[in-house]
């Protein structure tokens, strides 16, 4: 186990010899993710064993306390101003919340690093709390924590309830059980309420990428959202582009300033595509979503309508099988609530082999965990 002046030491030569201080900020993916790593290690170490458990254990109140301060609007309270502070009574003035809730709030917030108190009853925002001022991030939080963390919150109970296996299920998935959805699932929930829907998509543009799909792979968005990576990422190309999804989700498209070249279609991958011999056919953030069995009718569904020279693209993450990254791992138990499953590269393979696919490549850049997972017909 490495000692604290053996990881400060480590920090040190990592900030000298990777971090731009004019830019402010690390000049490889990779140094930034192992400093980050070493100094989560190192915050470990200087707490003793009680210490580190009852920290671990706490963090459900920490974000139960930015949840509050979400809907209390404090983020946009607090001025944007640099070193700008305000006192926990205009807060509550503005948020027409009791003063003593809002003063207990705003000193847990502090206290885990969401706002600076520079006075006895003075707050500023600082780097943490400045990132809740986009909306997108704020509605991120607020859906994993009102929809998918429900189902994490039940996990154990639900996991000892089923033998203690890895679930398949999708109507019966934690998430489901723990929202009382009484038909379908987890999306069919979202998609019963517009607010809710509209939560999920907001957040979902929240959503960390160290890297474009464009720069993965040598290019084509054929499902899964409002045409927001192909509007980006190619907003000159020529081609023919059919963006795939639930009818909620393609009106919301349609509301939107798409390239001519965009064409919205409402879908369901669980019957077959009724797009023929298309060249590619791209899935962003799908399978995650879904257990094998599952994942292999949407492939197939897919397969039924591939030509010779289709090919299918799936662009998500690649589950290491050493030393994998807390935002990997965790997403992988995020979606375990929903039923699915974040994939190591030997998943991938059998998943495509169960469709009747073969894998052709998988499409990597040197530290991140995006992938393309490119499939083909035999």
């Amino acid at each position: 186990m490495a000692s604290i002046p053996a990881l400060v030491a480590e920090l040190e030569r990592l900030t000298s010899e990777n971090f731009s201080s004019e830019q402010s900020r690390f000049t490889s993916v990779q140094a930034r993710a192992k400093f980050t790593r070493l100094t989560e290690t190192l915050g470990a170490l200087s707490r003793d064993a009680a210490e580190n458990v009852y920290y671990l254990s706490t963090r459900t109140a920490q974000n139960s306390a930015v949840r509050c301060a979400i809907s209390l609007q404090l983020f946009d309270l607090v001025p944007a101003d640099e070193g700008k502070a305000i006192s926990t009574k205009e807060l509550a003035s503005g948020s027409e919340a009791d003063p003593l809730l809002v003063e207990r709030l705003m000193r847990v917030l502090a206290s885990c690093g969401v706002f600076d108190q520079v006075d006895e009853d003075l707050y500023v925002h600082n780097h943490l709390s400045r990132c809740f001022i986009n909306k997108n991030n704020r509605d991120q939080f607020q859906q994993m924590y009102e929809f998918v963390g429900k189902g994490v919150y039940g996990m154990a109970d639900y996991l000892e309830k089923t033998g203690w296996k890895s679930p398949e299920g999708y109507e019966d998935a934690p998430v489901s059980v723990a929202l009382g959805v009484q038909q379908g699932g987890f999306f069919e929930y979202l998609a019963a309420s517009p607010e809710r829907q509209a939560l999920f998509s907001s957040g979902m543009q929240s959503r960390p990428e160290s890297i474009s799909i464009a720069a993965l792979y040598p290019f084509i968005e054929e499902l899964n959202g409002r045409g927001d990576i192909i509007k980006t990422a190619f907003p000159d190309i020529k081609g023919r582009f059919i963006l795939q999804d639930q009818e909620a989700v393609i009106e919301d498209a349609r509301a939107k300033d798409l390239p001519a070249y965009i064409e919205p279609q409402a879908a369901s991958f669980f019957q077959p595509n009724p797009v023929k011999n298309a060249r590619a056919y791209l899935f962003r953030r799908i399978f995650h979503d879904w257990s094998d069995p599952l994942s292999v009718v949407i492939l197939s569904n897919t397969v039924s309508a591939m030509g010779r020279d289709s090919k299918v693209l799936i662009a998500d993450v690649e589950m290491p099988v050493q030393q994998a990254p807390w935002f990997v791992t965790l997403q992988d138990w995020n979606m375990m609530a929903l039923g699915g499953i974040e994939r190591t590269d030997k998943q991938w393979k059998a998943l495509l082999t169960k469709a009747g696919l073969v894998l052709a490549k998988v499409w990597r850049v040197e530290g991140s965990n995006h992938v393309v997972v490119e499939g083909r017909l035999p």
